[in-house]
Protein backbone atom coordinates (compact mmCIF):
# COMPACT_ATOMS: atom_id res chain seq x y z
CA UNK A 1 0.00 0.00 0.00
CA UNK A 2 1.36 3.32 -0.83
CA UNK A 3 2.30 6.05 1.81
CA UNK A 4 -0.29 8.93 2.35
CA UNK A 5 0.50 12.50 1.56
CA UNK A 6 -1.93 14.09 4.29
CA UNK A 7 0.11 14.92 7.10
CA UNK A 8 -0.35 13.69 10.80
CA UNK A 9 -1.70 15.58 13.59
CA UNK A 10 1.68 15.87 14.92
CA UNK A 11 3.77 16.98 11.48
CA UNK A 12 5.19 21.05 11.83
CA UNK A 13 3.45 22.50 7.75
CA UNK A 14 4.37 25.81 9.24
CA UNK A 15 7.34 26.68 7.13
CA UNK A 16 5.53 25.76 4.20
CA UNK A 17 2.49 28.13 4.63
CA UNK A 18 5.39 30.78 5.40
CA UNK A 19 7.25 30.40 2.00
CA UNK A 20 3.79 30.59 0.73
CA UNK A 21 3.18 33.60 2.27
CA UNK A 22 6.38 35.04 1.46
CA UNK A 23 6.27 34.33 -1.75
CA UNK A 24 2.86 35.95 -2.91
CA UNK A 25 3.60 39.00 -0.89
CA UNK A 26 7.07 39.28 -2.50
CA UNK A 27 4.77 39.74 -6.09
CA UNK A 28 2.70 41.88 -4.64
CA UNK A 29 5.16 43.99 -3.62
CA UNK A 30 6.30 43.91 -7.10
CA UNK A 31 3.90 44.73 -8.64
CA UNK A 32 2.81 47.34 -6.53
CA UNK A 33 5.68 49.10 -7.18
CA UNK A 34 5.78 48.93 -10.51
CA UNK A 35 2.57 50.03 -11.01
CA UNK A 36 3.22 52.97 -8.54
CA UNK A 37 5.79 53.67 -10.87
CA UNK A 38 4.62 53.84 -14.15
CA UNK A 39 1.46 55.63 -12.71
CA UNK A 40 3.93 58.28 -10.94
CA UNK A 41 5.83 58.51 -13.72
CA UNK A 42 3.62 59.06 -16.35
CA UNK A 43 0.48 60.00 -15.56
CA UNK A 44 -1.74 61.14 -12.74
CA UNK A 45 -2.19 59.57 -9.21
CA UNK A 46 -5.65 58.70 -7.36
CA UNK A 47 -7.23 57.61 -4.57
CA UNK A 48 -6.82 54.31 -5.63
CA UNK A 49 -2.74 54.74 -5.82
CA UNK A 50 -2.92 56.08 -2.23
CA UNK A 51 -4.95 53.56 -0.90
CA UNK A 52 -2.91 50.24 -2.68
CA UNK A 53 0.12 51.69 -0.92
CA UNK A 54 -1.56 51.72 2.30
CA UNK A 55 -2.68 48.25 1.73
CA UNK A 56 0.85 47.12 1.23
CA UNK A 57 2.48 49.21 4.39
CA UNK A 58 -0.31 47.50 6.51
CA UNK A 59 0.65 43.79 4.95
CA UNK A 60 4.14 44.59 5.74
CA UNK A 61 3.77 45.67 9.06
CA UNK A 62 1.30 42.63 9.95
CA UNK A 63 3.86 40.26 8.23
CA UNK A 64 6.36 41.87 10.65
CA UNK A 65 4.15 41.46 13.74
CA UNK A 66 3.46 37.91 12.58
CA UNK A 67 7.11 37.31 12.90
CA UNK A 68 8.53 38.58 15.87
CA UNK A 69 5.70 36.38 18.46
Amino acid sequence: MASSTVPRGDENIGWKLEVGTTVTFLAAAIVVALRCFTRWKYSSRGWDDYLMVFGLVYAVSFEYSDLTW
